[in-house]
């Protein structure tokens, strides 16, 4: 499976092909089921990262579950 690492490189020419959709979908569909999509659990503290640049900002609300608390 092609890495979509390989199509930010400085110099890499975007080529969108079957191995790259394909690549696509395996991880849209990783990023949709448990564990890593659940409920929220509000009895629990919330997570906030952010991160920003001169182009845009971006965040991540998340919560500690299971042994990693």
């Amino acid at each position: 499976m092609v890495s979509f690492f390989e199509l930010i490189r400085k110099d890499a020419t975007f080529c969108w092909n079957d191995e790259c959709h394909n690549a696509f979908n395996v991880l849209k569909d990783a990023l949709v089921k448990a564990p890593i999509l659940i409920r929220l659990d509000f009895t629990k503290p919330f997570i906030l990262d952010v991160d920003w640049s001169t182009k845009g900002v971006g965040a991540i609300l998340s919560q500690w579950i299971g042994r990693n608390e």
